[in-house]
Parts: structure tokens; sequence; C-alpha cells
């Protein structure tokens, strides 16, 4: 024992705690020995050994129990048949949707399509209705019976019934890519908010390729899309594009299609290679993806000048 003390330099205080402890510590393992020799648990008493029973036979009965909900009847979720008949599938009513083998939710979305402006021309405009799948189409299109012109009849009591006929509005054929935000309020579903935003997306692109980019502009719904898809045009040659042998990264990140991590990416590449002559000197960058090559290509200007 000393020579521990002298190892590790203890003093006499510490000689004396050290010790204290040591005698702690045996008296406790030594309890912990003996303690089921001294306090032996004595029987229990005639009440507790009542409820103990109680509580066991509580237990047996709740197990051998039924359960209530397992002989309550589940509803049918089978749905009704399906009945294909010929229709005409503007302002078609919902239950007659639901009895061609819609659901109720497909069958108002067609409705809020119709509500914001959408018509169906022909059968293959039912293409349009996202919430309907490509087999779903194919067993409705061969029952579809659009007519030709729709007519509305003057009811007035004092005057003769006479047919009026409703003329589709002509096509508007706007570009879209240099239409300004009130000219677009003309068409069906667009209002203040999303024709600015149309434009602002315009700008911050450099214009569009294609309309199926109005799906990117916050908020379009697609059935407004769908309807006024009909109505625009693109004038590609207005497309403004990105001199990407030129442009910081700080300047090519501004574009929609173009994160930070890729304009720093393709100027570094630039510095260490060279300037790019063509989209192919740019799909050396193994770190682009096949995706950002299709978006971004209508927009590159890879003129070293």
């Amino acid at each position: 024992m000393k020579r521990l003390y002298r190892y590790f330099e203890m003093r006499r205080w510490e000689r004396i705690g050290f010790n204290c402890m040591l005698v702690l510590m045996g008296l406790l393992f030594l309890f912990s020995f003996l303690s089921p020799y001294l306090f032996k648990p004595g029987p229990y008493s005639a009440e507790l050994r009542v409820l103990a029973k109680a509580l066991d036979d509580s237990l047996a009965g709740q197990a051998q129990e039924p359960r209530i909900d397992s002989f309550k009847p589940r509803k049918s979720s089978a749905r009704p048949s399906v009945q294909y008949f010929e229709f005409d599938p503007n302002g078609l009513a919902l239950a007659d949707w639901q009895r061609l083998g819609l659901s109720e939710k497909q069958a108002r979305v067609i409705h809020n399509y119709e509500a914001k402006g959408g018509r169906f021309r022909t059968a293959a405009d039912l293409g349009k209705i996202y919430s309907l799948s490509e087999e779903t189409v194919a067993k409705l299109m061969p029952y579809v019976r659009i007519a030709a012109e729709q007519a509305t009849v003057d009811s007035s009591p004092d005057k003769p019934r006479t047919a009026k006929v409703r003329k589709e509005p002509p096509l508007l054929n706007m570009d879209l890519n240099t239409v300004d935000s009130t000219t677009l309020m003309a068409l069906k579903g667009i209002g203040p908010v999303f024709s600015v935003r149309i434009v602002k997306y315009r700008e911050l692109l450099g214009g569009y390729y294609e309309t199926a980019q109005l799906q990117e502009v916050y908020g379009l719904p697609a059935e407004t899309i769908a309807g006024i898809t009909p109505h625009l045009v693109l004038d590609k040659s207005k497309i403004k594009r990105l001199k990407i042998n030129h442009l910081s990264s700080q300047e090519l990140a501004k574009h929609p299609y173009i994160s930070n991590k890729q304009a720093r990416t393709i100027v570094q590449y630039r510095k260490q290679h060279g300037m790019f002559k063509s989209m192919a000197d740019l799909q050396n960058i193994l770190s682009l993806n096949p995706d950002f090559f299709r978006k971004i290509e209508f927009y590159l200007d890879f003129n070293v000048d």
C-alpha cells in the first residue's frame, strides 16, 4: 500500500480519503451479498392475495370476450358497375361521369376545368385532364359525341322561341414571348396575378421555347394551361441567350435552370479547359445531368467573341 501512495504521491489527507472509500466499498459489497439472507420477504397478506386473484380473473375474462368491433359490417369498397354510353363531355353531369367509371374526384376535376374556360373540341381532348389515365381515356374516346355547334333558346314569353347559335371564340394567337400582362388577361382563367407571373417568369428565363414551361409558373393550374394553349404561339427567335463563355458564375446562377453550384462548376471548367464551342463541350462536365442539358440548351450562346 505504501508503494501505491508513493507512486501517486498521495498526501496524508488523500490517503485517509482513499482508505475510507475502500472501507465503504467493502461494506456495500458485503451488504448486497448478505441482504437476501437477512431480509427474507414475508408471506403475502390475505387481502393482497384476493386482489391478485380478482385481477387474474378479470384479465382472463377480457381475453375470452369477443370484440364487438369485429361484428360490425364493413362498408363495401366495391365501385358501381361501369355503364358506357354515347356522351358529350361538355357540360356532362357528375353522376353521368361516375356512370362511365370515373370517381367523384375525377369528375370534379373535369367540372373545374370547364368552369375555368376549358372545352372539349375533340375526343382526344380528354387527355388534357391530368386525373384521367391513358387507359381510361382510351376506353371513353369511342363513346364521345361532340356537337358541332350549340344552340340556346330564347325562352322569353313575349317573343317566339328562336334558336341562337353560340359560336366558339376565335383563336387569339398571342406570342408568349412578346405579349404583355394586360393582353394575357383576355385569356380565360388568366387574371392580373397569373398574367404578371407569366411575364416575370419569361423575363427570368429569357423567353419560352414551349408552352409546357407554363407548368413552372407558380400556382398556375394545369386546367388553365390546357385551356389557353390553343391561343398561344411561340417566336423562339425572341429568346435571350446566355453568353456562357463570358458570364460570371453569379450572372449564370440568375437563370432559373442553373443553380449556384452548377454555375460555379461551369466557370471553373471554363477556366481550366478553355471556352465552350458547343453543347458537346459542356456535356464533358460529368456532374451536370442530362435533364439539365435538355432544359438549358435553348438558352446558351457559345459565341467566343
